[in-house]
């Protein structure tokens, strides 16, 4: 990515969600949802094992420190609604972005490296169902990680990222909607349940889900290239991601200065060097790796240098 920058949830039984604007049906069978550990895609690597490269970028992906993200600061009901909220709404976003492309749009490059449109619309169906099979797994008492294993999880991307349109739509209408049946479904005492990643590896708590899917959905919506941007989002969205990226490392302290918000968040350890100032949605772009940050401005002259995402 960039080198220049990178970059409650407590129990609560949902009766509904708010209404939705899609166009599909879902006819789809969501193949691989509860796929098993012990595939031949996986089965020879240890469960600590992650594979040495990765060219694609996700924000559930081994090189996060995610451990205080994911683990979720937010944990009281308004918060939850909240995000709840957050979500219906930028799902409706994104499937109507989607149902409105044309099929020869699927093959276009996206804003992440080596990805197309395809293929980003592939990894946000994946991460659905990943995130939905996980919970099924607290549910029913059969823990589930969120994904077979790292291989696993980047061969699928990139075998359903070449799909047909029309399976590319399915999959993603059906993992939404599927997503928020198992988060409607949770019973109230299985929020804290803990999830992992892949096997073996970095675990999360089940009221983590809901922030993450968010965030997945937000973002990756920008990144598709085709009209969406940073500048599309919610304050609150924004309010929200900003909040959360304070729990990933910083190699040096800095505070930013969202001035639509009249708000600022301070990033690392110690007191801040720079100060960052401009709109909460270029700041948030900017710390997670997109773009150069040439909307904004330091009170040193030069923005930090700060982790990659």
């Amino acid at each position: 990515m960039a080198s220049r920058g990178r970059s409650s949830e407590t129990s609560l039984r949902l009766c509904s969600r708010a209404p939705r604007m899609m166009s599909w049906s879902i006819t789809v069978v969501l193949s691989g949802l509860c796929r098993r550990v012990d595939s031949n895609k996986c089965s020879s690597r240890g469960p600590g094992l992650q594979p040495a490269t990765r060219s694609v970028l996700d924000p559930t992906g081994p090189h996060h420190s995610l451990s205080g993200v994911l683990d979720g600061a937010m944990t009281d009901i308004t918060a939850h609604v909240t995000q709840l909220g957050l979500l219906a709404e930028a799902d409706n976003r994104l499937v109507r972005t989607v149902d409105a492309l044309d099929d020869a749009t699927y093959r276009q490059a996206s804003l992440l490296p080596d990805w197309t449109v395809g293929h980003v619309i592939a990894h946000l169906a994946l991460n659905g169902e990943g995130l939905a099979g996980a919970l099924h797994g607290v549910a029913t008492g059969v823990p589930t990680p969120m994904y077979a294993c790292q291989e696993a999880r980047d061969d699928d991307i990139a075998t359903l990222g070449v799909a047909a349109p029309s399976e590319l739509r399915s999959r993603l209408m059906a993992s939404t909607e599927l997503f928020d049946r198992e988060v409607a479904d949770l019973p109230d005492d299985k929020w804290e349940t803990t999830i992992e990643r892949t096997p073996g590896n970095r675990a999360f708590k089940a009221r983590s889900t809901v922030l993450m899917r968010i965030r997945e959905v937000e973002i990756h919506h920008a990144d598709l290239g085709v009209g969406y941007t940073s500048a599309d989002w919610s304050p609150a969205f924004c309010t929200l991601l900003l909040d959360s990226l304070r729990a990933f490392s910083s190699p040096v302290p800095f505070r930013v200065l969202a001035r639509d918000l009249a708000q600022t968040w301070e990033y690392g350890e110690g007191e801040p060097t720079a100060t960052v100032a401009g709109d909460a949605h270029a700041l948030a772009w900017w710390l997670t790796g997109r773009g150069t940050g040439e909307t904004l401005t330091s009170d040193t002259g030069t923005l930090p240098e700060v982790s990659a995402w």
